[in-house]
């Protein structure tokens, strides 16, 4: 047998460029082919996740535009796909599946979804469930609570509150959250938990005649990701934060930069120490990483008592 001796190193010098995030990735596409105008997004991961997702949204009807540089220009549909009646086969991508079956459901068209048959074993009833709540007409092509799915036009109620569980898959949070602008009126998603992450049409980000706009595709993706990842600090800090609600107010303005306004109220029996480590936390959402490139965002926190 022939053995590869690694021996210690003294010193390591250089650059190196990291590969992008497969989740990251296929949801900035989703979320730029849902808005209006044209988004260049840069650093993709080049994986089979993401390839699925971009053959997927072509066959939906989305311009894209690839870049010898690796980035590509999204061309947004503002909210409404010119097919409305597709099979989609995504492989063993669950980055695609998941938040394509939550957008598609809401999408107003008859959609197969299918995949390869590790695919067809990995549960989505959760999320399937949650759809079928706000009143998506969601079906099971196969087993009952797996992919594949078959999607056609539902009855969306208005007004109709959404719940999940926060302990099977952060993918069904996220993907019902970018899905949800797409219902045209506020809501609240009641996260098993007792958390609450409530989403607003914000203040002059133009009327759901137009289709949902980027700023409140950004604010539900914002509220979401910050109470997931505080939800998880405290699981590792071993606390219990009980109820936690997130608001996220944006406005818009063309000659401004983007600003959304994050609320956190915590229960008042946390200690000073606890919510400031809380507010650090929610500072350091990865989507604020993700809004710091073209386009100019300011984020300020409040956090306030229940």
């Amino acid at each position: 047998m022939k053995f590869l001796d690694l021996e210690p190193i003294a010193r390591v010098a250089g650059t190196v460029k990291m590969p992008g995030s497969k989740s990251i990735s296929n949801r900035v596409l989703l979320l730029a082919a849902l808005s209006r105008g044209e988004t260049r997004v840069r650093d993709l991961l080049d994986a089979e996740d993401t390839q699925v997702m971009l053959d997927a949204l072509v066959r939906l009807g989305v311009r894209i535009e690839r870049h010898p540089d690796g980035s590509a220009v999204v061309h947004g549909v503002g909210g409404y796909f010119p097919v409305k009646s597709a099979e989609l086969r995504l492989g063993n991508a669950g980055t695609a599946f998941r938040p394509l079956a939550a957008v598609l459901a809401l999408a107003g068209g008859e959609y197969v979804l299918s995949g390869t048959p590790r695919m067809h074993k990995r549960p989505i009833g959760d999320l399937v469930d949650a759809l079928r709540r706000l009143g998506a007409a969601v079906e099971y092509s196969g087993k009952e609570g797996f992919p594949p799915l078959a999607i056609r036009p539902g009855t969306i109620r208005r007004g109709a509150s959404v719940r999940v569980r926060g302990d099977v898959s952060s993918q069904y949070l996220s993907a019902l959250l970018m899905a949800l602008p797409l219902a045209g009126v506020g809501r609240d998603v009641e996260i098993e938990g007792d958390h609450t992450i409530r989403i607003d049409e914000p203040a002059g980000a133009g009327g759901s005649d137009t289709g949902p706009s980027p700023t409140r595709l950004v604010a539900a993706s914002l509220a979401g990701c910050i109470a997931v990842t505080m939800e998880m600090y405290a699981e590792r800090k071993g606390w219990d934060i009980g109820s936690v609600e997130v608001d996220v107010d944006a406005e818009y303005d063309d000659y401004a930069p983007l600003s959304f306004a994050v609320t956190l109220r915590l229960p008042p029996e946390l200690s000073d120490e606890q919510r400031g480590r809380l507010l650090v936390v929610a500072r350091k959402c990865p989507v604020h990483k993700l809004l710091a490139g073209e386009t100019p965002v300011v984020v300020s926190d409040r956090v306030e008592s229940l």
